[in-house]
């Protein structure tokens, strides 16, 4: 069993800011998803730089017979930058609905394969894949939605193959309301 790893020192800051955050971003209305990501590219990379530990830590944890991996919602590629330099050889699909996000992932790492689409309705075929990932891109949808893709990742993967979710999880229905 892997011992708990706490990538936040100060959850209960972290929890007020995200709050905070989550008001205000409420008063102007909700915003298209590409259109979000687009508005905040130039901060991105700085804005996820909390989960540089973590980052790290998915770069070791991809299986030595992995051979294709396939990433939702890779954004600009942060998990990338450590998968692919601990597994140089590995055949990466990267799938986001940002072109804004991709472009960067494509000057970053030009040797893996980027699809521009909706990871709800992308078909991802069948057993094609020996490992799926998705970091901090999931939290973004109700539980209800994402029962499906779950479904359709399985489909992709090979037999025996592995999906990784990183991501945060609320830890009690107060936390999650914001």
């Amino acid at each position: 069993m892997e011992k708990k790893i706490t990538i936040r020192e100060n959850t209960a800051e972290y929890m007020q800011e995200l709050r905070e955050w989550a008001e205000d971003a409420g008063k102007g209305g909700l915003e298209e998803m590409a259109a979000f990501f687009r508005n905040r590219l130039g901060e991105y990379e700085e804005h996820m730089s909390m989960w540089n530990a973590a980052y790290k830590r998915i770069g070791t944890m991809i299986p030595e017979q992995t051979e294709k991996l396939l990433d939702l919602g890779c954004g600009t590629g942060l998990e990338l930058d450590e998968i692919s330099a601990a597994r140089p050889s590995l055949q990466i699909t990267g799938i986001d609905l940002s072109p804004d996000m991709l472009a960067v992932l494509a000057n970053k790492h030009p040797q893996v394969r980027l699809i521009q689409a909706d990871y709800f309705s992308y078909d991802f075929g069948a057993s094609v894949y020996d490992m799926a990932v998705s970091f901090e891109s999931l939290h973004h949808f109700k539980q209800d939605k994402k029962l499906g893709l779950y479904k359709r990742i399985y489909e992709a993967l090979k037999e025996g193959g592995t999906f990784l979710e990183a991501d945060y999880i609320a830890c009690c229905e107060e936390r999650r309301r914001c």
